[in-house]
């Protein structure tokens, strides 16, 4: 009875690890020979796909795969990643380090510095209590992955003091985790990691906490067959330990009730290979078996990535027939139209419909690009801006028949907009280094007065985007290489980095913004996790010319954030930004998704259009993609709507 324990609803996550050395006397640990070894990782291999895409991804609702946070120890992002999270529970894996006695231990996956500041495992207890009182749908599994630090112990069963004060300072964090767990029964959890795994004098300790498994890392052999606490198989991403593992039929890992887990790989061919070697492995036999990955590149940049394993985003080339896009859109069945301009810089535009089998986040099928017929498009749902280069404005209805209706030649026109209700504003150069914006007379088809008065702007402006509706306006440009925002009052705030910027709008009377940008800054990698100093919410960007990043929040609180001062962040509490892919030239669109998490609401689909990254492209250690052909990548991943 005191070993049982409640798991957590839908789709269990947990693990994490701390150990990267390079497992050595392999023959000698586990019985077999190098031979063998060989032979097995054949096995493990031989099913994946050259172009590292699976066969048939997996239906949404039934993929296996998903993410747990890796090293996620700057708590400042907790809030974050619970809004990125489409599953009822949010995984998320701790450094606990130097540790000061009552106090708890320090987050941090490398030894502290001196002069930094860290979040505490205390502290961690009441960021879990922070989320599950926030969001009352999910549910928040922590693995806490104890070092030694400078000053710990490195066996803590060596009988010395230090060992003794360490697992002393562990049973008070355990008495105030279980004080929490009582609280929210059924919805958190702790896993134990690092030298805290229940092996030697710790077999009994902290029950009925589980714990991951690592071979050679704390983790008995024979809990491979047995299981007993060791309840989560959790290996490194090295192909010959998945080899050996598998020799043995994976244990009771194969049957049990956690996923499988592998940490920490971001480079997108390995993750679909792992994911190809799942499903044609262990799930094929267990098909109710998980697969996790600890990662540390960003939720949204882990389902773009994973996209051709899961079925749950998109990251699709569209052929080398396809020109480069000048705006997307999602129809109401969930295909796609991709604006292109027409032959000529000023041309007509073209578009190319999209087929979206399933709908959103189908196999997507492209058709020859058309131009697109004239036609009154104010009365529409959708409406999209295309800018020519002579200050012609076309607003183009990108339904399955688009079609397109040509506004006034504005003098100086850098950027137009759509309101959700269909009125177009434009942005124009004032003419003294500043912008304004223009919106139509809807009865005379003539430009109104300035909507929006004259404001002063860095030198260099090189793109211009608009979010409005009604009196609200949010106006981002970018001056080559960073981000600047400005409300319907108020000065120029900088905003971040981000050369090409796209924005779009959706919803009510508080719709929903996204704005995209190329030359954006990674704030979630390995490299960040590790480090001590600074941590991931004190950095300060530097562009990386094709990260792709996103921003996702409410008018309201777009403009509440450039109000304040606030910078573009994993970190903020109110909007959700992060890298997403790599490329140049983005456009967004946003649609409802295709499924919803348990509890969860409607789901936001995210889908741009963007040119490709070139092969061997600088991600600034963030992240690998597989280098796509052609002029036009279609990438898509949902969050849950933004409230």
């Amino acid at each position: 009875a005191a070993m049982s324990y409640e798991l957590l609803e839908d789709t269990p996550r947990s693990g994490g690890s701390c150990v990267a050395r390079v497992v050595t006397c392999v023959a000698a640990v586990f019985g077999v020979t190098a031979a063998v070894a060989v032979v097995d990782y054949v096995r493990f291999t031989k099913s994946f796909e050259p172009n590292g895409k699976l066969v048939a991804p997996v239906a949404f609702k039934d993929q296996p795969f998903g993410w747990q946070a890796h090293s996620i120890n700057d708590l400042r992002q907790w809030r974050q990643l619970a809004r990125k999270s489409p599953r009822a529970t949010l995984s998320i894996k701790l450094d606990p380090d130097t540790w000061e006695t009552g106090k708890g231990f320090q987050l941090t996956h490398n030894d502290p510095m001196p002069g930094v500041i860290y979040n505490t495992s205390d502290e961690a207890l009441v960021a879990s209590e922070d989320i599950l009182s926030l969001f009352p749908q999910l549910n928040i599994r922590v693995a806490m992955c104890f070092k030694a630090g400078p000053s710990g112990p490195s066996d803590p069963c060596d009988g010395s003091d230090t060992a003794a004060a360490w697992i002393q300072e562990v049973d008070r964090f355990y008495k105030k985790a279980e004080e929490l767990r009582s609280h929210h029964r059924g919805r958190f959890e702790v896993v134990l990691d690092g030298i805290a795994k229940p092996y030697k004098c710790l077999a009994t300790k902290w029950v009925p906490w589980v714990s991951t498994w690592i071979p050679l890392d704390h983790s008995p052999w024979t809990a491979m067959y047995v299981g007993d606490r060791f309840k989560i198989l959790n290996l490194p991403d090295q192909e010959f330990v998945w080899a050996l593992v598998a020799e043995g039929d994976y244990g009771v890992f194969r049957t049990g009730r956690y996923p499988m887990q592998v940490w920490e790989p971001d480079n997108q061919e390995r993750l679909l290979e792992y994911a190809q070697a799942f499903i044609s492995g262990p799930h094929k036999s267990s098909p109710e078996l998980l697969f996790d990955y600890a990662t540390n590149i960003d939720p949204m940049m882990w389902a773009v990535l994973t996209a051709g394993a899961t079925g749950a985003a998109w990251n699709q080339a569209l052929g080398t027939a396809v020109p480069p896009a000048t705006g997307v859109s999602v129809t109401p069945t969930g295909s796609l139209v991709v604006l292109h301009r027409g032959e000529g810089g000023d041309a007509i535009p073209v578009y190319t419909a999209v087929r979206a089998q399933g709908g959103v986040f189908g196999l997507l099928t492209p058709a020859a690009a058309q131009p697109v017929p004239r036609g009154l498009v104010f009365r529409d749902h959708t409406v999209v801006p295309v800018l020519r280069e002579s200050g012609t404005v076309d607003l183009v209805s990108p339904g399955l028949h688009p079609h397109m209706e040509t506004l006034p030649t504005v003098a100086g026109a850098r950027a137009a907009a759509v309101t959700v209700s269909g009125h177009a504003v434009v942005l124009v150069d004032d003419g003294a280094g500043g912008l304004a914006a223009r919106r139509i007379n809807h009865t005379t088809a003539d430009w109104a007065e300035p909507h929006w008065g004259s404001r002063p702007f860095p030198a260099g402006r090189m793109a211009a985007v608009a979010a409005v509706e009604g009196e609200s306006l949010v106006v981002v440009a970018s001056n080559g290489t960073h981000l600047y925002g400005a409300g319907a009052e108020g000065a120029w705030s900088y905003l971040g980095v981000g050369s090409n910027v796209s924005m779009t709008i959706m919803g009510g009377s508080d719709p929903v913004v996204a704005l995209v940008s190329d030359g954006g800054f990674c704030f979630n990698s390995h490299g960040d996790h590790a480090t001590a100093k600074p941590k991931v919410c004190d950095q300060t960007p530097q562009p990386c010319p094709y990260a792709l990043d996103a921003t996702l929040g409410r008018l309201s609180k777009f403009r509440a954030a450039i109000a304040r001062g606030e910078q573009l962040s994993v970190c903020s509490d109110t909007l959700i930004h992060g890298t997403f892919s790599f490329g140049t030239r983005p456009h967004v669109a946003l649609a409802i998704g295709p499924g919803k998490a348990p509890g969860a609401g409607d789901m936001l689909a995210v889908v741009v259009a963007h040119e490709p990254s070139p092969e061997n492209v600088d991600t600034c250690s963030c992240g690998t993609p597989i280098p796509r052909e052609g002029k036009v990548v279609i990438d898509g991943f949902m969050v849950p709507l933004p409230n």
